[in-house]
């Protein structure tokens, strides 16, 4: 089920979506951006067996698409950690962060399977394609997958149109219309034969599987195994590998009964027809004639140490709530412990006119930081002259290495500039990341502006000391390179207000993933608040450990060595003031280089959106690329005015979508327990236009139901479901409707002409909640054999219906006595079984889309503590072009 919260005048803000900057020339996709993971040795043939993929890929899919569209050029984006080479450029807003394809390692051995991270809806855009190096350079794997070229494309319908897999290794059989055992496939002319396959030791059994429906040996252990040879020409999406295999399923070779992810996430429509709708189609252009597209070209680009200019406002009302002490306070805490070592930082300050008050230097040890900090702008007076700033952090960044292409500006201002377009053709010219820093609620709207056009982050604090907005978004700027051992990470940010003699206690657990390089720092308004800290083991750490800078409000507590894994105890008393507001914020860094931290990220659907389109947060939480299950996540959303508001984002379904598990091969001693944790999360802000003033109408109806499940159990059809809300997923429903008939395709030509199910004694349970019902076949007058197929839909208390949801089928089978099953034999495959066939296995996984085709599968039991799942959550925000923020708390309990 994907749905989104509704919260009625709610502003919020978040990371910004870090888009990819892919685009169409005519048929052909400009800039495509592949990224290597620096982790990932040094290997030319990775490069070439790149060019030569997209050099596949582009001929390939040009075909199917039928001459349409092909790849005309390709960035590559090489580590720091490679050797250095005159040939390769500096990137400009180019980063690991926002490539559409990367080639890094999976943390825990899932095998080289490829995969698309997509986990939004039918005909949206995926997050990125992910490689192995081993995919990418061993051969022997493309008797597994096939080409690269064709996997490439595979997964590239994926990521770009927004269509799925049409295998299924939950369902790799089911019983058809006709009442007939068929292979999960697309299309159904995709001939082969049904393989039971056990191995026990050093002995294998093999026999053909039983097409009687009444056996049901073809959900115990049965695989499909298509022919080598084929007439059929789809679908690129079951099984590429196939030489045949040259197109997507349309609407005249699709397969709309097969229970597999397309049908389900696109209600029946077949992967062409979902290609259309989108952007890429509609605005094709005409091949010309064109036997086959042009080759595509292709640019090296090495990523560089940062280059970072502080360009910080210093006019004169930035004395007001604080502002000039707070900005201090961040970009300390930002220059002391965020900024990695080896990077390039300067300051610029700016009111009327700009100075250059720290040259840019690069940060080698804790002097160059400490000197940095000390060279902050303590006064503020003048006038605003925002684009004064950035000309000068670009005249220094420019002194210091000869250009600005790639380099960053770090933005802040709490003013407006009315000659603040001036220069706009400058800043996208420049080549420069310009990250955006709103202070306050009079802060120039066209900065983000400046975020937009160069791929920048942008931020918004408000004046409210009891918020970490500001410091929050100082932490938020790390690199884009994807080296996460050099990043910190932020393990805590919280403040609150305490009265006379009043204290507060809490904990930061930490995990063994963390700990190098770890702070504790205090903030306060008006007097330094009784700080004390314990170890997990109880050892104290007092107030006069820390060091205080009583001018700017700050007591920093550097923890020697690696910080224990366990819970760090903290304890902040108020005994001078009647009244104080107090914040602490937790920073730490990767305990080693080899096993990587435990990490947060989120983003929205988009930065700028209209009432009444919903606001789509997506969050997850992973180790490397292999994302944790069962994290408590709390949002904090903070509103320029009124209170926050809390949500508990909670992992049950709603706003997941569970994608087709691959199954490669996976080695026994990759369980990982995991620890206790905790990690903070901030972004950007986005803004949604046009909202009418006054009381809102209810105009959001339940979300669509995508996990109706249907099972006959002891004689009788149970329905499964997870429960859809009031408003999107928020709230209660009011009733259901639930409908059956023989053929699936009715729901969609006329839901209401199909078999209407009594469910009037069944209550809504709260959006979230586990749906169950159970009818007796005689119940829906169901006395024969055959296949049903069953949807639902939801209603609010104004009559809004939600959309049909996905289609369940059950096969009514009177069980007849099973075959015997015939004798072992040694260890040896069928003749029918073709070469190109893996045997492999895997444990279940819940968000790649993959390409891989359905493998036989040895039984192995394989228990995996970290299973691959993203964390999702989905709001509606209603707001009026006002910055807003929002903080995500990720926690894990012990197991």
């Amino acid at each position: 089920m994907q749905c989104w919260k509704s919260l009625a005048l709610l502003w919020a803000w978040l990371s910004s979506v870090q888009t990819s900057g892919v685009w169409l020339n005519g048929s052909g996709y400009e800039d495509l951006l592949i990224g290597i993971h620096p982790a990932v040795p040094e290997n030319y043939s990775i490069i070439e067996n790149i060019k030569t993929m997209v050099a596949e890929a582009s001929s390939y899919m040009f075909n199917a698409t039928q001459k349409g569209l092909y790849f005309r050029s390709v960035k590559i984006l090489l580590p720091l950690t490679w050797q250095q080479h005159s040939t390769y450029s500096r990137p400009r807003t180019e980063s690991v962060n926002e490539v559409d394809v990367i080639v890094a390692e999976p943390f825990l051995k899932y095998g080289d399977d490829p995969y698309t991270l997509q986990y939004r809806g039918c005909g949206e855009k995926g997050k990125y394609i992910h490689f192995t190096p081993n995919f990418m350079i061993n051969d022997k794997l493309i008797s597994v997958f096939g080409p690269r070229g064709r996997v490439f494309v595979h997964e590239w319908a994926h990521l770009r149109w927004g269509i799925f897999d049409e295998y299924s290794s939950e369902t790799p059989f089911y019983v058809s219309s006709s009442f007939q055992v068929e292979a999960t496939r697309c299309a159904a002319g995709i001939t082969g034969s049904s393989i039971f396959h056990k191995c026990e030791d050093k002995f294998c059994s093999f026999r053909t599987c039983s097409s009687d429906p009444h056996m049901e040996i073809h959900n115990k252990g049965c695989k499909f195994l298509p022919d080598k040879n084929q007439n059929a020409t789809g679908s690129i999406m079951y099984m590429q590998a196939l030489s045949s295999v040259v197109a997507f399923c349309n609407a005249s070779t699709h397969n709309s009964e097969s229970p597999n992810l397309q049908n389900r996430m696109c209600r029946l429509q077949s992967a062409w027809d979902v290609m259309m709708r989108s952007s890429d189609f509609s605005n094709i252009s005409p091949s010309n004639g064109m036997d086959s597209p042009p080759a595509p070209t292709f640019s090296l680009l090495q990523i560089k140490h940062r280059v970072v200019c502080l360009v910080l406002d210093v006019s004169d009302s930035m004395n007001q709530f604080d502002r000039i002490s707070r900005q201090r306070q961040a970009a300390e805490l930002f220059l002391l412990q965020i900024i990695e070592t080896g990077s390039y930082v300067g300051i610029v300050s700016f009111s009327q006119e700009a100075t250059a008050v720290a040259k840019i230097r690069q940060i080698l040890s804790e002097a160059e930081r400490e000197e940095l900090a000390q060279q902050l702008p303590a006064k503020a007076r003048g006038g605003t002259n925002i684009c004064k700033g950035i000309r000068v952090g670009f005249k220094e960044i420019g002194l210091k290495i000869k250009s600005t292409p790639g380099s960053e500006i770090v933005l802040l201002t709490d003013g407006e500039d009315p000659k603040l377009h001036e220069c706009l053709t400058e800043v996208k010219d420049s080549g420069a990341i310009v990250h955006t820093i709103a202070l306050g609620p009079k802060a120039d709207s066209q900065l983000e502006t400046f975020s937009r056009t160069t791929g920048g982050l942008m931020f918004s604090a408000k004046d409210n000391f009891t918020s970490t907005e500001l410091i929050d978004a100082f932490s938020g700027l790390s690199s884009g390179n994807g080296n996460i051992s050099q990043q910190a990470v932020q393990m805590e940010s919280i403040s609150f207000t305490l009265y006379d003699v009043d204290c507060r206690k809490g904990a930061v657990s930490f995990d063994s993933t963390v700990g190098k390089n770890t702070f504790f720092v205090v903030t306060w308004q008006h007097h330094i608040p009784l700080i004390k800290v314990y170890d997990p083991y109880g050892k104290e750490y007092p107030q006069t450990n820390f060091s205080i800078n009583v001018t700017i409000r700050t007591a920093r507590l550097q923890i020697p060595g690696i910080a224990k894994a366990g819970d760090w105890i903290y304890s902040l008393c108020n005994t001078e003031s009647p009244i104080e507001i107090i914040g602490l914020t937790v920073t730490t860094h990767p305990a080693n280089d080899s096993n990587p931290p435990i990490t947060v990220k989120v983003h929205m659907n988009e930065d700028t959106n209209t009432f009444p389109a919903p606001m789509v947060v997506y969050a997850d939480v992973s180790q490397g690329y292999s994302p944790v299950l069962g994290a408590n996540v709390t949002a904090i959303i903070e509103p320029q005015t009124g209170e926050p508001v809390i949500l508990s984002l909670k992992d049950n379904g709603a706003g997941n979508i569970q994608m087709n598990p691959a199954r490669p091969s996976v080695s026994d001693d990759i369980e990982t327990n995991l620890e206790k944790f905790s990690r903070t999360a901030s972004g950007g802000s986005f803004t949604v236009s046009e909202v009418p003033t006054g009381p809102l109408l209810d105009i959001f109806s339940p979300c669509a139901i995508f996990d109706l499940a249907a099972r006959l159990e002891n004689g009788k059809i149970e329905l499964s479901w997870t429960a859809p809300g009031d408003d999107l997923d928020q709230g209660r429903a009011s009733r259901y409707q639930i409908r059956m008939s023989g053929n699936p395709g009715h729901f969609m030509a006329n839901f209401n002409t199909t078999t209407s199910i009594d469910v009037s004694s069944l209550t809504p349970k709260v959006a979230g909640s586990l749906e169950t019902i159970i009818f007796a076949p005689e119940e829906l007058a169901l006395q024969n054999e055959g296949v049903t197929y069953f949807a639902v839909r939801a209603t609010d208390e104004a009559g809004s219906w939600s959309e049909i949801s996905n289609i369940a089928q059950v096969a009514l089978i009177i069980p007849k006595t099973p075959i015997p099953t015939s004798p072992s034999v040694p260890t040896e495959p069928p003749a029918s079984v073709p070469p190109s066939t893996p045997i492999t296995c895997r444990p279940p996984v819940s968000y790649h889309s993959t390409s891989a085709p359905p493998p036989i599968e040895l039984p192995q039991p394989i228990t995996v503590h970290i299973p691959t799942v993203v964390i999702t959550v989905s709001l509606v925000v209603v707001i009026i072009c006002l910055a807003i923020s929002i903080t995500l708390c990720f926690k894990q309990d012990e197991a």
